[in-house]
């Protein structure tokens, strides 16, 4: 689909990133319990779960589903065993800011860029064992700019494994996610 020039039009409703994130977080904790893996979420809470400091954004619960669901299970797969996978939520200013940092080998600073591209798969040999398509962080990297957010990658926590970060504006309007040509 995505070589035909896939598109698909996002939803524009207000969702709850931070509850989307808890969903999902509790759908991948088996993956991360086989791998003695700690996941955690860090957001601000307000009282009696509700969280008035973590306003809705307007976007499309599935494919924020999608998105979160894409880099926690990354972070899960590359995290060797008794490691630990974190999401932090946070509001920046005018945007929601979202990180998922991990204690995997980490991604070498010549190929964070690559690994948004449709098929691209680092070439160590830990990479290629894990399996794949090299399609989950270019869909993901299309959902959030579609939203007119960015997506990046840094070093994890004191340099060791990997954070993958994104903003999303809090007001905005999508376009539609198009394939690059």
């Amino acid at each position: 689909r995505i070589e035909s020039g896939w598109s698909v039009q996002l939803k524009q409703e207000p969702i709850s990133l931070l509850e989307i994130a808890k969903q999902r977080i509790e759908e991948l904790r088996p993956q991360a319990d086989a791998k003695s893996i700690q996941l955690s979420l860090v957001a601000p809470e307000g009282s009696a779960g509700a969280s008035p400091s973590l306003p809705k954004i307007m976007g499309d619960e599935e494919r924020m589903g999608q998105v979160l669901t894409n880099l926690i299970g990354n972070a899960i797969k590359f995290t060797p065993e008794k490691g630990e996978v974190v999401v932090k939520i946070k509001v920046d200013g005018a945007l929601l800011h979202v990180e998922v940092i991990d204690t995997g080998p980490g991604i070498p600073a010549e190929e964070r860029q690559k690994v948004f591209d449709k098929f691209y798969q680092l070439s160590n040999l830990h990479t290629r064992q894990q399996g794949g398509s090299g399609l989950g962080l270019s869909i993901t990297k299309s959902i959030i700019e579609g939203y007119g957010g960015t997506l990046w990658i840094d070093d994890g926590d004191q340099g060791r494994g990997s954070n993958f970060q994104f903003v999303l504006p809090l007001t905005g309007k999508s376009q539609d996610v198009k394939r690059e040509t």
